[in-house]
């Protein structure tokens, strides 16, 4: 297994991408039966057997020294193993005026996979006043570009599930879900994905969330840490049970 660590920028585009999806605002989520939400949970039951190859497996029980930063345009980041859990904080010396996370990537020595099964807990622990901060998990096909890759599929919590692509004129945001019915929220949440069949579910807390066709091809590595929008501050996440688990190699 190989970890690197990241640091992404986000085009200022990205806020003014969700701010039109957001809803109220133009956006509304996709409504479900309650017959097709309960298929879709049953098959967080059978994952091992669907899925019965284990590719990762972080619990972050170990201690690590902490990884601390002074990256450019002002932003600082702190990263470690604390308390069992792995903990990411990002914050900028003045009002964020670009849109910037700090991460971490994964990826296998025997290559990556196509349909899989991910599952984390997360939490924002604290953050400021504007609550502009989010915590991200990503899995993407595309080769990282200058720390970032040009096309992705991620869950910003508590902002939007959706997907990226970058062209000759930045990213085009494609929103599949607003999140923002958890702002403000600080309790641990469970956030798991099964893709197959080019079709990714989402789901919170064993709710399903939503469907989407992420439109990506070829076979994908994982991505996760925090992000502030712009106007934010500071924020501090806690990931823990991270788990990716695959049906072939």
């Amino acid at each position: 297994m190989k970890k690197y660590i990241i640091f992404c920028v986000f085009a200022v585009m990205l806020t003014a991408a969700i701010s039109v999806c957001a809803q109220g605002n133009g956006f509304v989520n996709p409504d479900y039966s309650a017959e097709y939400k309960a298929q879709q949970e049953q098959r967080l039951w059978s994952v091992e057997q669907t899925f019965p190859r284990i590719l990762l497996w972080e619990t972050y029980d170990g201690t690590e020294k902490p990884d601390t930063s002074s990256p450019a345009e002002g932003f600082y980041y702190y990263d470690a193993n604390r308390a069992g859990k792995r903990e990411i904080m990002l914050a900028s010396a003045a009002p964020a005026s670009i849109e910037k996370g700090y991460g971490e990537q994964f990826f296998n020595i025997t290559g990556s996979y196509t349909e899989f099964y991910l599952s984390m807990d997360v939490q924002i622990i604290e953050q400021d006043e504007s609550q502009s901060g989010y915590l991200w998990i990503q899995y993407t096909d595309g080769n990282l570009v200058g720390d970032e890759a040009r096309t992705a599929a991620e869950i910003d919590f508590p902002y939007a599930i959706r997907k990226y692509e970058t062209g000759p004129g930045g990213r085009v945001y494609t929103t599949f879900y607003d999140l923002s019915e958890y702002r403000g929220d600080e309790s641990p949440h469970r956030i798991e994905m099964i893709r197959q069949n080019g079709l990714t579910s989402v789901f919170i807390d064993g709710g399903f969330i939503v469907e989407f066709a992420d439109g990506l091809s070829g076979r994908f590595y994982t991505l996760y840490g925090s992000a502030l929008r712009v106007g934010g501050r500071y924020v501090t996440g806690h990931f823990d049970n991270y788990i990716v688990r695959f049906n072939s190699y």
